[in-house]
């Protein structure tokens, strides 16, 4: 009898042991879920910037500086986020109708449509810092780095033809390009309608260096009413500059975006 005791009692005490070397090994499912949660707390946002859209409907004020990112981008984790931001430009506009005075077929010179286009990319990068400032709404600071590219063309042409009495004849060629650099911090305030869907607006104080280069070219053609000969003259003008600047954007521009 004594040793069928001795039995049951170690068999029970062996089973306890086992039993809490498995829980110490393989905890409950739902700390191991939680653990599975917070490795995969990265999170991205994705936002449109709706800022001329507000503009139209409400026709608020055109003299207001607007950002000129049309889309931005974080990777979120915890309490920082990495931040990238891009926006495009472009403007062309063409002349096909030249107006001039009979008979313009006898004019010595070719005449081309007038046009003017430009380019503009904007870029930055950066990383921010979160604060919780309520159930729905945070707020921001950190830093940027900042990029932009700029080039333009345009050709105008102007012709008074009254041959074989007067003649003048102008064309002007113009070509810009500018590239930018610069970094500073900035300061955004975050709200949050849902869980995912938010909107944003942010103070950027930026130091920024830019170098231009700018070539224009003149062209003239006239008829010397002494001589009754063609007068032409050319000139061909090139600058480059280099300058220094720093700037803010007032909270004007507001974004929506979507976090997933």
């Amino acid at each position: 009898m004594r040793n069928i005791f001795l039995s049951v009692f170690t068999l029970s005490f062996v089973i306890i042991f086992s039993q809490q070397n498995v829980t110490a090994t393989n905890p409950p499912s739902s700390d191991s879920t939680k653990l599975i949660e917070h490795k995969k707390k990265i999170q991205h946002e994705i936002g449109v910037n709706t800022t001329y859209l507000i503009k139209q409907l409400f026709s608020s004020n055109n003299f207001i500086e607007i950002q000129p990112y049309q889309l931005t981008y974080k990777l979120i984790k915890k309490n920082w986020a990495l931040r990238s931001a891009f926006g495009f430009n472009y403007y062309h506009s063409s002349s096909d109708e030249i107006i001039i005075s009979d008979p313009y077929y006898y004019a010595p010179d070719n005449l081309r449509p007038s046009y003017g286009k430009s380019t503009n990319v904007f870029g930055r990068f950066g990383w921010e810092y979160r604060f919780q400032l309520g159930r729905k709404i945070i707020a921001y600071t950190g830093i940027d780095i900042i990029a932009e590219s700029f080039k333009s063309e345009s050709e105008n042409q102007t012709i008074s033809n009254y041959l074989p009495y007067s003649y003048y004849f102008e064309s002007s060629k113009s070509r810009v390009t500018r590239s930018s650099a610069g970094i500073g911090p900035v300061f955004g305030i975050q709200f949050f309608a849902t869980k995912r869907l938010s909107i944003f607006t942010e103070i950027p104080i930026y130091f920024v260096q830019s170098a231009t280069n700018s070539k224009r070219e003149n062209y003239t053609n006239m008829l010397s009413s002494s001589s009754n000969n063609y007068e032409s003259s050319y000139s061909n003008i090139i600058s480059n500059q280099r300058n220094t600047s720093s700037k803010i954007s007032l909270p004007a521009t507001i974004y929506v975006a979507i976090k997933f």
